[in-house]
């Protein structure tokens, strides 16, 4: 039991979404993780990106559930980036993300745009 309250401790800091490797860091193993999946503690959004059951479905956690599927160059960016900095009103249709050439994940709402270097 005190796994899942680290577990919600961390994600409900980062609008209710974990990352594997934080996962890792919890001591939470890979089977455990899959254990927590089945038993709908944890849901899955992208690959190694959980979400809690209940946490509310917002830009922001869209946003950081992108953030967290991403390599460490990511960086959100675009419109979605100036609603998350409360510069405009009107959230974006899609989470809009920078990286680097050569990471071709694709990440289901996300519009991946690339650096040249």
């Amino acid at each position: 039991m005190r796994s899942i309250d680290n577990i919600a401790t961390r994600a409900i800091t980062q609008h209710g979404v974990i990352s594997l490797r934080q996962l890792d860091n919890l001591n939470v193993s890979r089977t455990r993780t899959r254990t927590l999946v089945r038993q709908g503690v944890l849901q899955r959004v992208h690959v190694g990106v959980y979400a809690l059951p209940g946490s509310t479905a917002s830009f922001h956690r869209r946003a950081q559930s992108v953030m967290l599927a991403s390599p460490a160059q990511a960086a959100i960016s675009h419109t979605a980036a100036l609603y998350l900095h409360g510069l405009i009103d009107e959230e974006p249709l899609h989470v809009h993300l920078l990286r680097p050439v050569g990471t071709d994940q694709t990440l289901r709402g996300t519009l991946v745009h690339r650096t040249r270097n």
